[in-house]
């Protein structure tokens, strides 16, 4: 298929229409206007710099700098944070099918750390198309590295309950969809009620099953979320300990203090200055 690029690094720019026959690659900037892309098409981004905030319905979830998502849940609403700087690839499904080098249907859900090796295939496929470029070989390149990226959610399809690959594929996508609403919102974990309308099971078979595939339970999956946020914050930025108690939510002080110490053995204090060294 024929890859195209959509330069939206500025609001001077239309958002782009996405063909169903046309594979696109998208160099996005902070000014750019908000991107909506369709339900026939499935996207992966890589965040450069800044935040990508997308919005379906009342789901709304952040990529953070150096972050890649791959995105199949439908039509969604895209909007450039503040020094936004992404890379993305909007193609449809049997697009995507061209890059698989393992017998799976269709990509799935997931968000985490970008590998050097997606960074630098999207970076080249940008560049080959601005000069004008055949990029079939760094379009295919692309697509096998995005493949790559999901491939620990791929991966969690034998954990999952059914008497058909299919019907395991139905549960992984419905628990990867629970897992992103965590991974962006630490307390959407606590609300149990919440993350089971999301999945359209009941709390309890929520619970259940995403303990038997992914090893903890939705609160657990949080806290632990929420305790690795706390490092970092206390070891990587400056933030006072009363504004990482604020930001992370917790009631008081003392409360995120108690809490640091015992996940980690040490106060909050002592592991900044440890960092520090």
């Amino acid at each position: 298929m024929k890859w195209v690029l959509h330069d939206q690094r500025s609001c001077a720019q239309k958002p782009p229409e996405f063909l169903p026959d046309m594979c696109s690659a998208v160099h996005l900037g902070p000014r750019a206007l908000p991107l909506q892309l369709p339900s026939s098409h499935i996207a992966a981004w890589l965040v450069l710099r800044g935040t990508l905030n997308g919005q379906l319905g009342d789901r709304h979830w952040t990529v953070a700098a150096r972050e890649a998502i791959v995105w199949p849940e439908g039509a969604v609403r895209l909007v450039p944070g503040r020094n936004c700087w992404a890379l993305g690839m909007v193609l449809p499904l049997h697009a995507w099918r061209s890059g698989s080098t393992r017998d799976v249907e269709s990509p799935v859900l997931w968000q985490s750390r970008a590998s050097r090796a997606i960074a630098s295939a999207l970076i080249h496929l940008i560049r080959t198309l601005r000069a004008e470029e055949d990029a079939e070989l760094h379009g295919h390149a692309a697509l096998v590295e995005a493949w790559a990226h999901q491939e620990p959610a791929q991966s969690l399809l034998h954990r999952c309950p059914g008497r058909t690959r299919q019907a395991r594929r139905r549960t992984l996508s419905r628990l990867l969809r629970v897992h992103h609403c965590i991974q962006n919102d630490f307390e959407a974990g606590l609300r149990l009620d919440v993350l089971a309308k999301q999945a359209n099971y009941s709390a309890h078979h929520l619970v259940r099953l995403y303990r038997d595939v992914f090893g903890q339970t939705p609160s657990d999956h949080a806290m632990t979320l929420r305790h690795q946020r706390a490092w970092e914050l206390v070891a990587l930025t400056p933030l006072s300990i009363s504004d990482i108690t604020a930001e992370l939510g917790f009631d008081s002080r003392s409360a995120f203090c108690r809490a640091f110490k015992a996940r980690y053995g040490v106060t909050a204090t002592q592991a900044r200055e440890g960092c520090r060294r």
